[in-house]
């Protein structure tokens, strides 16, 4: 079973998180823009405040994305304390030096893993403090019997390549639902050349940002696959959708080495996201509503040149999504996000209320 709200016919909210290292914090700042905003309606009309995974039916992620996806959704933090821990668990992974030799240009001829240059036995006792911390047992599982908020996050699964997705949820497309929230963390977590794959079920993972960097097709089909829909039934049971960015990428010609890796990634999740854009608007002429439900929020100047490993640079990856959030046009679309979520959490609240057998007195 998918989620105790998977059969009924409430507005649905979607969320898709590409993945970026440490710019996965721009992606937090802007959900903390949106959350802020829904509560402070919410106190204004003397409702509860609300946490991300109460607002989103299904949350899907890739590296970065798929790290803070499972923070906020699964593991259900405040937004502030998921800020906290997520810039904590990036200084403490990446403080480290890289490890280089006086040979390293020989690196660039051998396998993928064997250039890791960071600790990956660092990376699995910082996730392991980390959960420790949160009073959640190391073999905790992704998988919940009913889910609030539907949770995934694409991996690479290697020898043969193929992109698999890690799951909250239970789904018949899937061999990993006995996975643990602590592999699922490594599993999103390890970038190609930065460490070591993980192995999960005797498979090596490694995150999922070269294949898939940006997962908003696969938030769409795993949302048709949950609520049992067709492409033009979702949208027209989509209130909002929303997919977040960590920055645009200089449009050059990449080099060769894993240094020039953030700038390919950045602009394959951008290729997506303009193709995605046309998709999901296929239908504007019959039903504005509809192609009026995506958004697309992604940083356009300032992350370009932060690469995933850069903790110290956190003060420009401020700077640069303040920016972005003060533009005229960005404010409009968070306005319109923000009304749209509260819609949908009304919508749900009601119907909560009306199988209770509580009448709404407004």
């Amino acid at each position: 079973m998918a989620s105790r709200h998977s059969d009924e016919d409430h507005p649905i909210c979607l969320l898709s998180l590409d993945g970026g290292g440490v710019r996965g914090l721009s992606t937090l700042l802007i959900l903390k823009k949106i959350i802020n905003g829904l509560n402070k309606n919410r106190r204004v009309n003397g409702l509860e405040e609300v946490r991300l995974y109460q607002v989103f039916d299904l949350v899907g992620g890739t590296a970065a994305g798929g790290l803070i996806a499972i923070m906020l959704g699964r593991l259900k933090m405040d937004i502030d304390d998921c800020i906290e821990a997520f810039n904590c668990l990036m200084e403490n992974i990446f403080t480290k030096a890289p490890h280089w030799t006086p040979f390293s240009w020989v690196l660039r001829f051998l396998p993928k893993w064997v250039m890791s240059q960071y600790d990956s036995e660092k990376l699995a006792n910082e996730f392991t403090c980390f959960l420790d911390n949160k009073s959640i047992p190391k073999d905790a599982p992704l998988n919940e019997p009913e889910p609030e908020c539907n949770v995934f996050v694409r991996v690479l699964s290697e020898g043969p390549d193929t992109i698999e997705c890690l799951r909250s949820y239970t789904s018949g497309e899937s061999a990993f639902d006995s996975v643990t929230i602590l592999d699922a963390t490594l599993a999103t977590s390890v970038a190609t050349g930065y460490f070591h794959p993980i192995t999960i079920s005797g498979r090596q993972f490694i995150d999922g940002g070269i294949g898939a960097n940006n997962p908003i097709e696969k938030v769409e089909s795993e949302a048709k696959h949950i609520y049992h829909l067709g492409g033009n039934e979702l949208r027209n049971r989509v209130t909002c959708f929303i997919s977040i960015g960590t920055g645009k990428a200089h449009m050059r010609a990449m080099e060769g080495g894993s240094l020039t890796r953030p700038d390919g990634m950045q602009a394959a999740a951008e290729d997506t996201a303009r193709k995605f854009t046309s998709h999901w608007a296929v239908d504007e002429d019959v039903n504005r509503r509809v192609a009026n439900s995506y958004f697309r929020l992604n940083v356009d100047s300032g992350l370009q040149d932060i690469g995933l490993h850069e903790y110290t640079k956190i003060n420009l990856i401020e700077h640069a999504t303040t920016v972005y959030l003060e533009q005229v046009e960005v404010r409009v679309a968070m306005d319109e996000i923000v009304s749209k979520l509260g819609e949908r959490l009304r919508s749900r609240e009601l119907i909560r209320m009306a199988s209770q057998g509580i009448v709404n007195e407004e």
